[in-house]
């Protein structure tokens, strides 16, 4: 069925509408059930299709666009109609209400899946003529008949769709660390998930930490224990939900995710839907791995044990560091590290990395990123893009050499950093470019020829003609520029010649040279500029190859 657009009706008890017929008796067909489309192409697009039932409720508000998925939990008066199910059947007559605390738990995951889907639960009652199309009950039954700790029923039009039964003998109070995560799993069931047993995802990536629809508590087991267990969608369970309701539009502002709060102590996955982001690990006692790919797992100085069991008998301990997933989609920019050896990884944002105390490693990736290596001895890769270090001091602080690849920044107050692929540092007073084969490099020669070697280490005017140049301007534009500015607007060609040779060789020599060439058309005033800009004799005379070692300091 096509999404609908539906009348709202008033919910009883309640002063809020939801749309008519999500609301409906337990012997009534099932209206709003739809197929479930397929993955687009993506690396996850054969784990998601891997995760869908095939079908997802359908019931759209017209107003916000969400999809309506009504919720109840069964009581004295409640009905059901399983007939010809043989041991389904008997679901009704060893039902118990779920406990008041589980309801809070049940309430407490459908906000977190509201929290990355865009769906919109509401609970109604649940009576003889009156029912969710998500119902929640214990039953004796599914141990008992199934074997199972929670059973649910896929999204369709039969009177059991949607159901939800846990089962009595995980309702103690000894299973509570166990029990939100049954009812996630079986929610999930009923809103269109499917197990991933026999689903043909590697067994690297079939495990509780990716998806709850595991049963898998580390790579290949077929069952095991965890020290804590997930009670929100997992990065592979957000990535199937939101192919099929959509994404929600959470944390779209400005998101600070301070990983050392106590929510952080268990498994857990990132969706953020806009703003710029950053995981802060500043309050983290322990070394921390953070790294911001989409898709990608982190270490954030936590983690859980768990237990395998094998086919054959065999068994395993482990010990899952990587507790935190960012979901695939969602862009974080920007990450802090603790007081200990960190690594960070950018993505392919415009990211900010800072490492804070200890010997830390930074990635940028992608992006014009600006790397902090802080205090201790660090090692920053700017990856692609063009990529900025950051210092605290003034740049007499700092020796700057050429190292390799890269270059070296020793702090004289303590500490060395090696930078690759990075383009640029900032001081608290100061500028320096070490690519000088891009913009940097074609001011500095510039400079050099329009207003003499001296301008290109002393004043402003390498960092005026860098940010002219990453503004979007022309050599040839910034010749002129330079031109002007030195001889006033539009000067005679015999001045500019005068300038160019009194830069390059210290008087007239060349005056008259320049001057013909200028005379017989065969370079406009600013294509000379270049052309001077670009000689062995202006390289030398700005020392284009020191500075290509050390760097090009600048204000600006």
């Amino acid at each position: 069925m096509e999404d609908a657009s539906i009348a709202p009706r008033p919910v009883a008890g309640a002063a809020t509408t939801v749309p008519a017929g999500l609301a409906i008796g337990p012997d009534s067909a099932y209206l709003f059930v739809a197929a479930a489309p397929p993955p687009p192409p993506s690396p996850l697009a054969s784990t998601i299709a891997a995760l869908l039932t095939g079908e997802k409720w359908n019931g759209v508000d017209p107003h916000t666009g969400k999809t309506v998925i009504s919720y109840s939990f069964a009581g004295e008066t409640s009905s059901y109609s399983y007939s010809g199910a043989d041991w389904n059947s008997s679901y009704a007559g060893t039902m118990r209400p779920f406990s008041d605390a589980d309801r809070v738990v049940t309430r407490q995951i459908l906000d977190t899946i509201e929290a990355v889907a865009n769906v919109q639960f509401v609970e109604v009652p649940d009576t003889y003529d009156q029912v969710g199309l998500v119902r929640y009950a214990y039953s004796s039954v599914v141990q008992s008949h199934a074997g199972m700790a929670g059973i649910a029923f896929f999204p369709g039009t039969d009177p059991s769709a949607g159901d939800v039964w846990i089962s009595t003998e995980i309702s103690g109070g000894m299973w509570d660390f166990f029990r939100p995560s049954v009812i996630l799993h079986e929610t999930l069931h009923a809103i269109g998930l499917e197990d991933t047993a026999g689903s043909g995802i590697p067994a690297s990536a079939n495990i509780m930490p990716n998806t709850v629809m595991s049963y898998a508590t580390m790579a290949g087991a077929v069952r095991g224990f965890l020290a804590a267990y997930p009670a929100e969608p997992m990065p592979f369970d957000v990535a199937a939900l939101q192919l099929l309701y959509g994404a929600a539009a959470t944390n779209a502002g400005d998101t600070v995710y301070d990983v050392s709060a106590p929510g952080f102590r268990t498994f857990r996955s990132l969706w953020d839907a806009g703003g710029t982001d950053t995981v802060d690990a500043s309050r983290v006692k322990s070394a921390v791995d953070i790294d911001l790919t989409p898709g990608a797992r982190s270490k954030i100085g936590f983690g859980i044990g768990a237990q395998g069991h094998f086919d054959g008998g065999g068994f395993q301990q482990a010990f899952h560091k990587d507790t935190l997933g960012i979901v695939q989609g969602a862009i974080i920019e920007n990450a802090i590290g603790t007081a200990l050896a960190d690594t960070l990884t950018g993505n392919a944002a415009d990211n900010r990395l800072a490492g804070g105390a200890g010997n830390d490693t930074l990635r940028g990736g992608a992006g014009n990123d600006t790397l902090l290596g802080q205090a201790g001895n660090d090692w920053l890769d700017g990856g692609t893009g063009d990529d900025t270090a950051e210092y605290e001091g003034p740049r007499a602080q700092y020796v700057v050499s050429r190292a390799g690849d890269g270059f070296s920044v020793k702090d004289k107050n303590g500490g060395v950093d090696t930078l690759v692929g990075v383009e640029r540092l900032v001081f608290s007073d100061a500028r320096m470019a070490l690519d000088l084969g891009d913009s940097a490099g074609t001011a500095a020669k510039l400079v050099g020829a329009v207003l003499g070697a001296a301008a290109v280490r002393n004043g402003p005017y390498v960092g005026v003609s860098i940010g002219l140049l990453e503004g979007g301007m022309t050599a040839h534009e910034l010749a002129r520029v330079g031109l002007d500015y030195v001889l006033g607007p539009r000067a005679d060609d015999a001045s500019v010649a005068q300038l160019l040779s009194a830069n390059l060789h210290g008087g007239p020599a060349a005056a008259g040279q320049y001057l013909a060439w200028l005379q017989q058309g065969t370079y406009s005033q600013e294509d000379l500029v270049q052309a001077v800009a670009q000689s062995v004799e202006n390289k030398a005379n700005i020392d284009f190859v020191g500075l290509a070692q050390g760097g090009l300091d600048y204000f600006g």
